[in-house]
């Protein structure tokens, strides 16, 4: 079994530290950090974070594994957000290699399938309320890269919505 934190927030520090802090307390066997598209994040300081989860890979292998994402929408709006993992690319509506209108969630899913990192694309819907991601409409080719779905994230209040707007994205085709 392994564990770890999944959607971690660096606020603007460097990558390197949380990896380095999370590796010291020895619980996770993995940290995955995913700084929000909008604000202050840009190309250098996205390909920086990327650079710095390949070196922290690179003097930790076998005994963890830094990962390196970005959360592309808006908090708590009616839109959604999902994180998206290992991408060479930044996406995102202000500075990037590629532009996503925010909402556009089309455009999001074809970025992420054709723009993978090593493992092949990976996202996850986040915080997975019912309006979000245009109500789950489904796009069958996406359906490769959005491979994960937030089921929790510290609020236990949000569970059993979570797990409604869940059940709603497989009802409308999603796995």
């Amino acid at each position: 079994i392994f564990s770890s934190d999944w959607k971690g927030d660096t606020d603007r520090s460097e990558p390197v530290d949380a990896y380095q802090e999370v590796f010291d307390q020895g619980d996770e066997d993995w940290f995955v950090i995913s700084d929000h598209n909008f604000g202050k994040l840009d190309r250098t300081m996205f390909q920086e974070g990327r650079a710095q989860a390949d070196e922290f890979n690179k003097a930790h292998a076998g005994e963890f594994v830094a990962i390196y994402g970005v959360e592309w929408g808006k908090y708590f709006d009616t839109l959604g957000h999902a994180n998206y993992l290992d991408s060479p690319k930044l996406i995102s509506w202000e500075d990037n290699d590629l532009f996503a209108r925010e909402g556009d969630w089309e455009t999001f899913y074809n970025h992420v399938w054709k723009n993978p990192g090593p493992y092949g694309p990976v996202a996850q819907f986040n915080h997975p309320y019912a309006p979000c991601f245009d109500a789950f409409r489904f796009v069958d080719w996406a359906m490769n890269a959005m491979r994960l779905v937030e089921t929790s994230n510290g609020w236990p209040e949000d569970a059993p919505e979570y797990f409604d707007s869940i059940r709603r994205a497989l009802s409308k085709g999603w796995r």
